[in-house]
């Protein structure tokens, strides 16, 4: 089981904040996100490669889950 938060425009999209998915073992952060995209199919028009941290650390999408983490996702942000 891993708990996956979603951040700003991610949560508005699947109308939650926090999800508890059950994963096959050593995925990778990058097929999590995309478990996540077809678990709320309005999160399929995300285009953006979203920032991520695991366990409050930042990670990448090649990281593999081991399965107890927390995976945030947030979606890129600009400024100027």
């Amino acid at each position: 089981m891993v708990k996956i938060f979603l951040f700003a425009r991610y949560a508005e999209v699947a109308g939650a904040r926090e999800l508890d998915i059950d994963l096959p073992a050593s995925m990778t952060i990058g097929e999590v996100w995309n478990s996540v995209r077809k678990k709320f199919p309005a999160m399929a028009e995300i285009r953006e490669t979203p920032l991520v941290a695991c366990d409050r650390k930042y990670s990448r999408f090649s990281h593999r889950v081991r399965g107890g983490e927390e995976i945030a996702f947030f979606p890129p942000v600009g400024g100027g």
